[in-house]
């Protein structure tokens, strides 16, 4: 559960145009990545090797465009996620400080220090760094039933706000619709990231099917009832333009407790980043480990046994992205490639039905009962 669905909001609403057709965009970007979830779910209980989608596409269509994903990957969609991620934080950090003028100066820096912080602390230990995601992952969840109650709170009191619109104003531009998809995508993926680290999950077969599947499914339900309390306080243009929509909705309906919701926010976001990193390093050092990178990002730190070095190429690469950071621009233009590899990894797994590992099987099966 990322920091996508305090981000995606707005693109899907500002991209479908009516509240309808935003709720049907996020119900069928579930559906997808639920369908998505099933299939990673498959190839993380047939096959213990990190690395998840690279591994998948190097073994099921050859290493020259497992290179292209994994240059993808390290060199643009984790740092840009990494910076979308931390402007987050800093955006709603902001609304807690006496500003004035543009912030936009003060929100890079924060991000930058928020980024050195989660450095240093996946490279001083990965058991940290995992239960830091433990705990962020809880308090995401806690924010967003309290955003889902208070909906539900004001929708029996009456109060609908655009809910009664339904698809007036329906974008029917299928240019539209797809950014609108793209975005809510952004939100919804996440059954993969499991699989990068499939070596160091206990029982993976069992293991990673679980978590992948119904971590989706928790997804689906929480993001659409989120985004149904939200237009159920605020209109479409208040949606629009705010600069955090969870903060404005904590403003309308939990009056003095809701600085809650600012707080609960930046670490779920902290939390995200922190994910992003623990994976996205998995991901350099089977890279290099394969010799599709320099052989030096796959060293480790001999004390800690930390991915030191694939940490410091990340930290580099995200500080650059940071210079030019247009949050929605980064979403939009992702999702095309994201897709593209998606594709990539589900052709893999049908090659290895068929051809290569048609005798091997994992504890799930999609497509079959």
């Amino acid at each position: 559960m990322g920091s996508g669905i305090f981000i995606s909001p707005k693109g899907v609403l500002a991209a479908s145009g009516s509240v309808g057709l935003c709720l049907v965009v996020w119900v069928l970007a579930g559906i997808i990545s639920l369908g998505s979830a099933l299939c990673y779910a498959e190839l993380g209980s047939t096959i213990s090797k990190s690395g998840g989608v690279y591994t998948y596409i190097r073994m099921g269509l050859g290493n020259p465009l497992a290179f292209c994903y994994a240059f993808f990957m390290i060199c643009i969609r984790v740092p840009a996620t990494l910076v979308v991620m931390l402007l987050t934080f800093s955006k709603y950090l902001i609304t807690l400080l006496p500003t004035c003028g543009s912030p936009e100066n003060l929100e890079k820096l924060i991000t930058a220090l928020a980024l050195v912080l989660l450095v240093l602390i996946n490279g001083y230990s990965s058991w940290l760094a995992a239960h830091m995601t433990v705990v962020t992952t809880a308090c995401k969840l806690v924010t967003l039933l309290i955003i889902i109650v208070g909906g539900i709170v004001v929708m029996c009191q009456g109060t609908t706000s655009e809910l009664d619109t339904a698809f007036s104003d329906t974008s029917t531009d299928p240019s539209s619709l797809a950014l609108a998809l793209y975005s809510a995508l952004w939100a919804t993926k996440g059954g993969e990231n499991l699989n990068m680290l499939v070596e160091e999950v206990k029982n993976p077969s069992r293991n990673v099917p679980r978590a992948a599947i119904l971590g989706i499914l928790v997804v689906i339900v929480v993001y659409t009832l989120t985004n149904v309390s939200y237009l159920a306080v605020m209109t479409k243009d208040e949606m629009l333009n705010a600069q955090a929509v969870a903060v404005v909705f904590g403003d309308r309906v939990l009056g003095p407790a809701a600085i809650i919701i600012p707080l609960a926010v930046m670490v779920a976001t902290m939390g995200t980043a922190n994910n992003r990193i623990f994976c996205g390093n998995r991901l350099i050092y089977t890279a290099a480990r394969d010799k599709n990178f320099p052989e030096f990002f796959s060293y480790i730190q001999i004390h800690q046994l930390t991915p030191l070095t694939a940490m410091m190429l990340t930290a580099t690469l995200a500080l650059i992205c940071l210079s030019r950071a247009d949050v929605i621009s980064v979403i939009n233009y992702l999702g095309f490639l994201l897709s593209f590899f998606d594709v990539c990894v589900y052709l893999a797994m049908l090659r290895f039905r068929l051809q290569t590992m048609k005798h091997v099987r994992g504890t799930v099966r999609v497509g079959e009962g």
